[in-house]
């Protein structure tokens, strides 16, 4: 779907405001929608649901495990992970 930033912002996907990009369908695309990060400007935007929103969000977290286990990846305590991810569902 062609999109456009509304604001500069970096993550999986890195866009910088007023520029845009083809994004496939999936949980980054509608995570990024739902926040207002993108708007669509080619194809019919569709509305999302908050509570797909959020499965989308902790689909997309990575535990410390997960992280420790990939090559150049930050090694942190299981009780930071843990505070971390609370911090992100109190979003």
């Amino acid at each position: 779907m062609k999109v456009k930033a509304t604001r500069s912002f970096s993550g999986l996907v890195n866009m910088a405001k007023g520029s845009e990009r083809d994004l496939p369908e999936g949980p980054i695309l509608s995570d990024l929608l739902s926040c207002g990060y993108v708007e669509c400007i080619g194809e019919k935007k569709e509305e999302i649901a908050p509570v797909q929103a959020q499965e989308s969000l902790e689909e997309a977290t990575v535990t410390s495990e997960e992280t420790a286990a990939q090559p150049g990846g930050d090694s942190v305590s299981e009780e930071t992970a843990k505070k971390r991810v609370k911090k992100t569902k109190k979003v």
